[in-house]
């Protein structure tokens, strides 16, 4: 019973946190990038920024992040029950250790999970919005 809610609480909050941000914002003054406005006709950038956004946010946060959480959690799980079976047979309850770990490490691998899924897809969408302002001939300061 444990290991079942345990498991499904934290996967619930690693896949509902991310998907707060999960898109770059479309309105260029909330933009992660930056330019320099004295080098820039502004109207032509809100523009193009729009239609970089819209290619960036083509790679999905939010789903990147309950994959990996997924990923995460089951191989947690798997590692959580391996350890916690040695350490409950050092007393002589090798099948309630291997529960309590399979619980432990599936909640921390999920989330672990889910983190590092989202940062990673979050990284590619900025980079990839940079990249088409610069080939859009911006040049961008951050």
């Amino acid at each position: 019973m444990f290991t079942n809610k345990a498991t499904c609480y934290a996967l619930l909050a690693a896949l509902l946190l991310p998907g707060c941000a999960a898109t770059v914002p479309v309105n260029p003054y909330q933009r992660p990038t930056l330019v320099d406005p004295a080098r820039t006709d502004m109207v032509r950038y809100e523009h193009d920024y729009y239609q970089c956004v819209q290619l960036a946010n083509q790679t999905d946060a939010q789903q990147s992040s309950a994959a990996n959480a997924a990923a995460g959690a089951v191989a947690g799980a798997v590692l959580g029950a391996v350890v916690g079976a040695i350490i409950g047979a050092a007393f002589n309850d090798a099948g309630t250790g291997a529960a309590y770990g399979a619980a432990l490490g599936g909640v921390d691998g999920g989330v672990a999970g889910a983190a590092g899924g989202y940062t990673t897809a979050r990284v590619d969408q900025e980079t990839a919005l940079r990249n088409c302002l610069r080939g859009r001939g911006y040049y961008i300061i951050r």
